[in-house]
């Protein structure tokens, strides 16, 4: 009893001041190692960030749900106590203002810490073009028109061999073991890159919508280790997806870099489905470079007309179930994400997703 009126008594140890420290270390450090990639790759990426994975990989890893329903509640419970244990409500209006700020401050800066240590010093890596030593290749409307054409034709053998060009690909005809195939995909595709690829990463599916309402088809959560895709995403998303959550599990932050790693595991799959995702993922991302310029509209709309009638549907149903979820606050979501990016040193901001289209072209024609 006198114990409990001791502990009472007894006033708690205020955490931000620590918190903060941490956080100016954490950026300190994501700062000092910008100029020092290949030190990062080798030290933090293949060694420090190996351990996180091996500790995520041998306990969240076999839970059956999203581990992230419990972090998240668990994370902000340890900041609601912070709040808590330093709001005055006897103080004036001045000091409770400066206290919850201060608190704010403070949360912010142990989320940084933890996402830099945990994650975050990945995007300090070697670029992968210098990784394949590529070389730019000179990209106008005329080539993308003709890579455009030259895959109809792959794209179209490719499908054949999961349903005839009548039949619409649904969820029933992606196996049962997807997640599993994708990831022997993935780190067979690493490895022959030159990338040290190790563990279990998972994908969890959230509850439909829950992502695609803000213009994303999937993250990485670093706090858990666990990749998320949006389960209402098309089945013939869904391979490709996987396969660009699970390259940022596996150490990558880039988000070009991701999409290029997620094309060469679903183009060199053995399963059609999860190799047609890739191709189909990637051919729209041409289309996209190849409609920036407005020149060329009606010249698509001719085109996309002729394409095979399979390829025609598998289109319209992916652009249908977009439609189905709505953005919110699209403005938004792209503007923050884009200065998150940019904050992590990616200089083109959320249009790092279309980097993947410079990188496959010249990959390929390096190979």
């Amino acid at each position: 009893m006198f114990n409990q009126i001791i502990k009472r008594l007894k006033p708690k140890k205020d955490k931000r001041p620590r918190w903060i420290i941490m956080g100016i270390i954490a950026i300190a450090i994501k700062m000092l190692t910008g100029s020092t990639p290949y030190f990062i790759e080798n030290f933090y990426s293949n060694f420090i960030f190996k351990g996180f994975r091996f500790i995520s990989d041998h306990s969240i890893a076999y839970f059956g749900f999203p581990f992230i329903f419990l972090a998240v509640p668990f994370m902000l419970f340890i900041i609601f106590k912070v709040y808590k244990n330093n709001f005055n409500s006897s103080g004036n209006l001045i000091g409770i203002l400066f206290n919850f700020l201060y608190s704010t401050l403070a949360s912010l800066m142990w989320l940084v810490f933890w996402f830099t240590i945990l994650w975050g010093l990945n995007y300090n890596r070697p670029p992968i073009h210098d990784k394949l030593e590529l070389k730019t290749v000179p990209i106008s409307a005329s080539y993308l028109k003709n890579e455009l054409i030259q895959r109809d034709s792959i794209l179209e053998q490719t499908r054949n061999l999961i349903l005839s060009q009548n039949q619409s690909i649904t969820e029933k005809d992606l196996p049962s073991d997807l997640e599993d195939q994708v990831r022997r995909d993935l780190m067979k595709a690493m490895s022959d890159i030159g990338y040290d690829v190790y563990g279990k990463m998972r994908i969890r599916q959230l509850p439909k919508g829950w992502l695609l309402r803000i213009a994303t088809a999937g993250f990485y959560f670093p706090y858990t280790g666990e990749g998320h895709i949006d389960r209402a995403l098309h089945p013939l998303q869904k391979p490709f997806t996987m396969a660009h959550e699970m390259a940022h599990g596996y150490g990558i932050g880039d988000e070009g870099t991701c999409n290029f790693l997620a094309y060469a595991a679903c183009r060199n799959s053995s399963n059609p489905i999860i190799r047609y995702s890739g191709l189909l993922s990637f051919w729209r991302y041409l289309v996209i470079d190849y409609k920036r310029d407005r020149f060329v509209w009606d010249d698509y709309k001719i085109y996309r007309e002729k394409l095979p009638k399979g390829i025609i549907t598998d289109l319209d149903e992916i652009n249908l179930n977009n439609e189905k979820y709505p953005d919110i606050f699209p403005k938004l979501r792209e503007q923050t994400y884009d200065a998150y990016l940019k904050a992590q040193g990616v200089n083109e901001g959320i249009e790092s997703y279309g980097m993947v289209v410079g990188l496959v072209l010249s990959w390929e024609d390096d190979k």
